[in-house]
């Protein structure tokens, strides 16, 4: 039963894509365009995933968003493709061609967030965090 519902949305997705004028992207980096590893610094693009989102971002009918709880500076270096559109700190900083945006609050909060995340790390002492 389960396999019979995949391919039937399988095809439904399919059939949508070649009918469709435009795609929208919205890709997360850690999860989906990297595997999720035990270690951040480990969660690196392959090059073919890299090619694949250069192909996609050159077509007129596409536009790409990464999508992450990274900040946006992270999340930008790591995939370092120009035409993509970059989401950060989920949903907090956007870097698009036509706008970038950094919540001013967000941004004001980054001194009492890292001294709050240093005494957790502290106190807690939590392998891997």
């Amino acid at each position: 039963m389960g396999v019979k519902i995949h391919l039937r949305i399988t095809e439904d997705l399919r059939k949508r894509i070649r009918k469709a004028h435009f795609i929208l992207f919205f890709l997360d980096y850690d999860g989906t365009l990297v595997p999720i590893r035990k270690a951040p610094h480990l969660a690196v693009l392959k090059k073919s995933t890299r090619n694949l989102l250069k192909t996609l971002s050159s077509k007129k009918w596409s536009r790409i968003f990464i999508v992450s709880g990274r900040t946006l500076r992270n999340v930008r270096r790591l995939v370092n493709l120009k035409p993509l559109s970059y989401v950060g700190n989920h949903g907090f900083e956007l870097d698009d061609p036509r706008l970038v945006f950094i919540n001013k609050k967000a941004e004001a909060s980054k001194k009492y967030i890292a001294r709050i995340y240093s005494a957790l790390k502290k106190s807690l002492k939590i392998k891997g965090v």
